[in-house]
């Protein structure tokens, strides 16, 4: 071999052309023409167009099958959401500029489809799929990303415009709630050691939300300190937005003087149950009296309530008891108690066994009768199955490493998120016997297939074509691109 670092049997691998170097035992190639400086010839190296794998050849750096271009894109499932959510991109594209109010759509509906994104997956999603046909001009990048979410928490006029849309088109019944999320960044200003950090097992922040129960959609959504309480934040929360005459249902972490004051202003009310510690609770639990029964029916379930309505301390208090609930779980208890559960006792039966199946209501509304109130705080419910998606259909458990602004604009991503799978949802019921995960999977197999220079879709079989066409979706690139 001689002098030449290079072995004969790579050298004959080489393009015509090229020179070949050995660096760390691999062996690359490059470019390298042949110029002449003052009166004398000498050969000048390219750029690196490739390497000589053993057993291989050349190997080109582009040209890969990984590096060509793409002509397959997921289809189907973005399809479904782009037909059934068009009326929030037309609100974002009120309070925002066109651009930016596409980058959020386009981010919304990926978080829809594959669940809550961190940026620099987010793009990725976006580039394959039918979104990049739909929205070709989109910078969908982390960097661009993480612009965008600064933007929306840094300059938070669009955001705070859109949400007060959202309030003013609500239902007159709005329930807020709170999910404390794990977050061990230290570069994150919201990141505090908090009530949960012992169930949690790291530093945490809130999300608060508040949450249009009639029409089943978030109206406000904001990021709080983890060592902020939920009643301190739930002031600021309901601040952003004007929600004049609505009754707010909200849980009993959120007891507190100055938010049952700010609950009653502007025209509102409250119905909030009362923890067991406190005094108007225990006095109506105390209290043997009973005033009255009712049926409570959801879905096709029917429960007997029995209630004892009075002033206490000045509020309207109600107590509930579920006969059918508190049969169940004294059942329950005592079953546990059969099997020498530990923890479980008799003397503690006794202590809990009137407490069983009991809920104890504050209210302002002073009109409503005590099964209205009652059933004005199950149909809460919606408000705990939504967060239920939130964490875990959409996989929101953490909002990851972000900054303060970065933070409060994904927050706002989340909300438009949810709205898009409202949406979705709504027109999944079309499909009966179908979630909308269903759907989504059912329409994962359309994909779009670049042939002869044009876009069409294929794995396309009759049952697809019977669920596009119930949920009203375009079955085509070219009316997927048309779709507004």
């Amino acid at each position: 071999m001689g002098k030449y670092a290079v072995p004969e049997r790579i050298r004959a691998m080489k393009p015509k052309g090229t020179m070949v170097k050995a660096i760390s035992g691999n062996y690359y190639v490059y470019e390298y023409r042949s110029v002449t400086v003052d009166g004398r010839r000498r050969t000048e190296m390219g750029r690196c167009i490739g390497s000589i794998k053993e057993g291989v050849g050349f190997v080109p750096n582009d040209g890969r099958a990984r590096d060509g271009e793409v002509t397959t894109l997921e289809f189907g499932q973005y399809a479904l959401a782009l037909a059934s959510s068009g009326g929030v991109l037309g609100l974002l594209r009120e309070h925002f500029d066109p651009q930016d109010a596409a980058q959020v759509y386009a981010l919304a509906v990926v978080n829809c489809v594959n669940g809550m994104q961190p940026a620099k997956d987010a793009g990725r999603h976006f580039a394959m799929s039918a979104l990049s046909l739909r929205f070709p001009s989109l910078k969908m990048g982390p960097d661009a990303l993480a612009t965008l979410l600064d933007a929306l928490g840094r300059r938070q006029g669009p955001a705070m415009s859109f949400e007060a849309a959202l309030c003013a088109s609500s239902g007159p019944e709005v329930a807020v709630d709170g999910h404390a999320m794990p977050l061990s960044s230290r570069l994150n200003d919201l990141a505090e050691p908090g009530c949960k950090r012992g169930r949690l097992g790291s530093d945490q922040v809130n999300l608060l939300m508040a949450y249009d129960v009639e029409g089943g959609r978030p109206l406000l959504s904001r990021f709080y300190e983890g060592a902020v309480l939920e009643k301190s934040g739930v002031r600021d929360l309901l601040s952003r937005a004007e929600l004049a005459g609505r009754m707010f249902v909200v849980d009993a972490g959120f007891y507190s003087g100055a938010n049952l004051e700010a609950l009653s202003s502007n025209g509102c009310s409250y119905i909030i149950p009362l923890h067991r510690r406190l005094l108007a609770c225990r006095e109506a639990v105390a209290d043997p009296e009973v005033d009255g029964r009712f049926v409570y029916r959801r879905d096709r379930r029917a429960s007997a309530v029995e209630y004892r309505d009075a002033r206490r301390r000045g509020a309207r208090v109600v107590l509930f008891r579920d006969l059918n609930r508190q049969a169940l779980e004294q059942a329950g208890y005592l079953a546990a108690l059969e099997r020498g559960a530990k923890g479980y006792t008799a003397e503690r039966f006794e202590e809990v066994k009137d407490l069983m199946g009991v809920i104890v209501l504050q209210t302002s509304r002073e009109d409503l009768s005590a099964q209205e109130v009652y059933e004005a705080y199950k149909r809460r419910w919606s408000v705990g199955t939504f967060f239920d998606w939130l964490k875990n259909g959409a996989g929101f458990a953490s909002p990851g490493a972000q900054g303060y602004c970065r933070a409060q604009g994904l927050a706002f991503v989340a909300l438009v998120t949810a709205l898009v799978h409202r949406d979705l949802a709504d027109a999944c019921r079309a499909v009966k016997g179908k979630s909308v995960d269903d759907c989504l999977l059912e329409a994962r197999m359309v994909k779009a297939n670049k042939v002869g220079g044009r876009w069409v879709c294929c794995n396309l079989t009759s049952r697809q074509e019977r669920l596009f066409a119930a949920l009203k979706a375009p079955l085509s690139v070219d009316a997927l691109l048309q779709h507004t």
